[in-house]
């Protein structure tokens, strides 16, 4: 069954901080010039727990959470709370909608035991950088995202009424997006929350590799830990929940760029996909996202250079699934149009091993159609394939399935923030 539970946070103390000037990303989308503008905007900014530039980062993180919590700049709530987490942003049509969900301690549990649901792979170099921190500060920094169901939006409809009645964090973010963060302390609305969920099956959106970090690390101290109960803090991760129910849950797609390809694979491309696909030059951007629109799954776009202008296709699955003989990749997972790209174009056309995609090593990724089309166009990359978001329900069959997708298979917007609360995995 799953275990989620109120915990006491530690939380910025608005007499010595702006909440504004102390956020930041989730680590794993903070380029460069990012990292330097958040070390500069604030000498207390969460970066600096969550992926500190020094060398010696791990240790630098753990004094910084050690000094930062003695000088009261941390401060932890004094009662158990979780906490109520509302992010109002634009969507790119234009809607302007609120994401409702809220921040809790989930019991991590193996995937074997089939409740908490993992739907994309991992890589273990990403593992050991989170590990090694978990190691240093004991601690969480920034929360993984879970999905949960509830069509009733009952969930929802109980953060509202029984939340307090002021946010203790207004923030706008690095997305644009409008955060408000209040404290829910209720026992009774505690209790009726966490009964909720003793029977539900949960999903991770986002952080498969925190998530399994933090299994790895409550594993490792508990076989330390000769008085082990199973109730300390270190057996639980901090999470945000949302409800895939809520109509205001926005998925957008990761485009994908390809680089460093044999000029023969790249000759023979234009064969090889009339093998698979239906394809259609079209004479325009604007064309090919409409030809895109037309389903919301089974169509893929390319650009690419053609002399000196970008030429636009469109691309529809003939529905040939023997492109995935040989393979243990179940029905659920192989008509999903990452698998069909993955499989079918960057596997079999372009020759790009499994390896080298988890690696990256010919490809890489961009939430931004604007930027995918720029690379292509000043030749950094040699194509692009465009995508359209994969729908929540086929994430949910995946991972019901027991199975995973490719990387980079969703993109929930907003990203989570970090700074709004931390977890003290040597507490209680």
């Amino acid at each position: 069954m799953a275990v989620v539970q109120p915990f006491k946070g530690f939380i910025y103390n608005p007499a010595k901080v702006d909440f504004q000037d102390i956020t930041c990303p989730p680590y794993d989308v903070i380029n460069p010039k990012m990292h330097q503008e958040l070390y500069e905007r604030h000498p207390k900014n969460a970066v600096r727990l969550e992926l500190p530039m020094e060398e010696n980062r791990y240790q630098i993180a753990a004094e910084r959470w050690n000094e930062w919590r003695k000088d009261k700049t941390l401060v932890q709530d004094e009662r158990p709370a979780i906490y109520v987490y509302d992010q109002t942003f634009v969507t790119k049509a234009g809607k302007t909608v609120t994401r409702k969900g809220f921040l809790a301690r989930l019991k991590t549990q193996p995937f074997a035991d089939k409740v908490v649901m993992p739907h994309e792979r991992t890589l273990a170099k990403a593992k050991t950088d989170r590990l090694n921190l978990f190691m240093e500060t004991a601690a969480n920094f920034s929360p993984i995202f879970i999905l949960y169901r509830d069509p009733s939006l009952s969930i929802d409809d109980l953060l509202a009424e029984t939340r307090d009645e002021v946010p203790f964090m207004d923030v706008t973010d690095y997305q644009g997006a409008h955060n408000l963060v209040w404290r829910l302390k209720s026992g009774p609305v505690l209790e009726k929350i966490q009964s909720y969920f003793t029977d539900e099956r949960l999903y991770i959106a986002d952080g498969h590799h925190r998530y399994e970090t933090a299994l790895a690390y409550s594993e490792l101290r508990a076989s330390q830990n000769p008085n082990h109960t199973g109730n300390e803090a270190y057996n639980f991760v901090m999470a945000y929940f949302t409800n895939m129910d809520d109509p205001d849950l926005v998925v957008y797609p990761t485009h994908r760029l390809v680089h460093g390809i044999d000029a023969a694979h790249l000759t023979n491309l234009d064969a090889s996909l009339k093998k698979a696909f239906e394809v259609k030059v079209l004479p325009s951007e604007a064309d090919l996202k409409s030809f895109m629109a037309e389903s919301a799954t089974g169509k893929l776009g390319i650009v690419r250079l053609k002399g000196s202008d970008l030429e636009w296709i469109g691309l529809t699955f003939k529905g040939d699934f023997s492109f995935f003989a040989g393979t243990d990749i179940p029905d659920e997972v192989q008509k999903l149009d990452v698998s069909i790209l993955h499989r079918i174009i960057f596997r079999q056309f372009l020759d790009i091993s499994q390896e080298a995609q988890d690696q990256q090593i010919n490809l890489h990724y961009s939430k931004d159609w604007a930027e995918t089309v720029g690379e292509v166009k000043s030749g950094k990359s040699q194509l692009a394939v465009l995508m359209n978001p994969t729908p929540v329900s086929s994430v949910v069959e995946v991972c019901n399935s027991g199975h995973v997708m490719p990387q980079k298979s969703t993109f929930f917007y907003p990203k989570v923030i970090t700074g709004i609360s931390f977890h003290d995995l040597n507490g209680e």
